[in-house]
C-alpha cells in the first residue's frame, strides 16, 4: 500500500502486528511517503475516520523480524522518513522492537546505529522534513548511539521539524536520547512536541530527550 500510494492518498490500517519485511534484512523499514497520511487503529468495519478507536485496536509496527523474541536480528529502524512535508501523517500506531545496535566504525548518526523506532533525517535544502506524528506509542526500541525511540537530524542547510502530538515514549534506550534525540534545526520552522509522555526511557545523556 505504501509503495502504491501517491501524494494526497490516505491509508487505513487495521489492528494487528506488521513487519517491514518477511525476510531478515535488518536495513528494511516502513518508509513514510511524502504527502501520504497513514492511520492505524481500525477494527475493519469503519466507514469514517471518526469511528476508529486506536487505543482499543492496537496497530503495531514491529521490528521483530528474524527469530521471534530475539532482538539481535531485529530491524535497525522500524520506520524511516526523509523529505516529507507537513501533509505527511503517521497516526495511531505502536512502534516497537527497533534495534539500531550496529557497532561498526564510522559516523554514529547512520541508520544502523541511531533511531531504533523512527529514523528521521532532513537532507533537502528545498524544504523542511515536517511529518506529523500523532497518537503513536514508541515502546521498547533501542539505539546503540542516538535516539532509541526517535532520531531526528538535519544536514547542513536543511531542516527537520516534525510535529509530535499525543505520543508516548516508553522503555526506549540509547547512549544519548533514550526517548528522542534531536540534532540540528531550521531557520524556517520549529519542532513542536505537544501532550506527549516520556516514561522509563534510559540513556547515559538525556533519558527522555536529548537536543544538540
Amino acid at each position: 500500500a505504501i509503495v502504491a500510494a501517491q501524494y494526497g492518498d490516505t491509508i487505513w490500517v487495521a489492528q494487528g502486528t506488521y513487519l517491514p519485511t518477511t525476510g531478515t534484512n535488518r536495513f528494511i523499514s516502513f518508509t513514510l511517503k511524502n504527502g501520504v497520511q497513514m492511520f492505524g487503529g481500525f477494527a475493519g468495519t469503519e466507514s469514517s475516520l471518526d469511528e476508529r478507536d486506536w487505543e482499543a485496536n492496537p496497530t503495531v509496527l514491529s521490528g521483530d523480524i528474524g527469530v521471534p523474541g530475539d532482538s539481535t536480528d531485529n530491524s535497525y529502524n522500524v520506520v524511516f522518513c526523509n523529505l516529507a512535508d507537513s501533509t505527511t501523517v503517521l497516526d495511531g500506531f505502536v512502534i516497537t522492537g527497533g534495534n539500531a545496535d550496529n557497532d561498526s566504525s564510522g559516523p554514529t548518526t547512520t541508520r544502523p546505529k541511531s533511531g531504533g523506532g523512527l529514523h528521521l533525517v532532513g537532507s533537502s535544502q528545498a524544504q523542511d522534513t515536517r511529518p506529523v506524528i500523532r497518537n503513536c506509542r514508541f515502546i521498547g526500541n533501542h539505539a546503540r548511539f542516538n535516539g532509541g525511540g526517535m532520531f531526528v537530524r538535519t544536514v547542513l542547510g536543511a531542516g527537520a521539524t516534525p510535529t509530535l502530538i499525543n505520543c508516548e515514549f516508553r522503555d526506549n534506550s540509547a547512549a544519548r536520547g533514550g526517548g528522542v534525540y534531536r540534532e540540528g534545526g531550521s531557520v524556517m520552522f520549529e519542532m513542536h512536541i505537544t501532550k506527549c509522555k516520556f516514561i522509563n526511557n534510559q540513556a547515559f545523556h538525556g533519558g527522555g530527550l536529548y537536543v544538540i
